[in-house]
């Protein structure tokens, strides 16, 4: 049985709703690493689960804040809830290496790329969004 490496350090990006939501994922990965074999479709359910949740939530915000990159973005959310939805569908007709390995090794590697990458760029969109409103209200007080 594989385990993973829970070793990888998912940056705090500062955009609160942003990074809480990172944490929950990485704990809930955390929390299926060891389920047993007839256990690995319902973990990557629930990872897929809280991962849609959680780009749901990002792509609302990219949208009310017109992120220019919000199109690739949403295009690699889409990208891989498709591909853990055909690695959950493999397993249930019997590949559970493919299953395990993709939880255990797949999803952490992934995230973090995607949280140090795609994720870090729109939350300095965000970020400075947010500081041009605060100056913008300041001076029109």
């Amino acid at each position: 049985m594989y385990h993973g490496d829970d070793s990888i350090d998912l940056p705090i990006l500062g955009y609160a709703e942003i990074d809480d939501d990172h944490q929950l994922i990485w704990r809930v990965w955390q929390q299926v690493l060891g389920v047993a074999d007839d256990g690995v479709v319902g973990a990557l359910r629930r990872v897929v689960e809280v991962l849609a949740q959680h780009f749901m939530a990002e792509e609302a915000l990219m949208k009310a804040t017109g992120f220019p990159g919000a199109d690739c973005h949403r295009a690699e959310h889409d990208r891989v809830l498709a591909v853990l939805e055909r690695v959950i569908q493999a397993t249930v007709a019997g590949n559970g290496p493919l299953g395990r390995y993709v939880l255990v090794r797949e999803v952490p590697t992934w995230f973090a790329r995607h949280v140090t990458g795609m994720d870090r760029l729109t939350v300095l969109w965000l970020r400075g969004r947010a500081t041009a409103t605060d100056h913008t209200l300041t001076a029109a007080a």
